[in-house]
């Protein structure tokens, strides 16, 4: 999917998924999409909008075409 494509994709909804790992020390994590349990998506800490997620948690986040593959961003706590 292109950049449009996932775009497009992210303002018909929020995508959600589970921290799969995360590295606040070194800054970056991955998330699993619940769609497509295989995708994984990098996460920057500079991403997530609440300090206090740790792995295993369901979010939900954005997704954009990143440097190296997908990256999830505006990651938050699913209410």
């Amino acid at each position: 999917m292109n950049v449009l494509g996932v775009w497009l994709q992210s303002v018909i909804y929020m995508p959600t998924g589970t921290i799969e790992f995360l590295d606040k020390s070194r800054g970056f994590g991955f998330v699993t999409t619940d769609d497509t349990p295989k995708l994984v998506g990098y996460i920057s800490i500079n991403d997530i909008e609440e300090s206090d997620l740790t792995e295993g948690e369901r979010v939900e986040f954005e997704i954009e075409d990143g440097r190296s593959g997908l990256r999830a961003f505006r990651v938050k706590r699913l209410s």
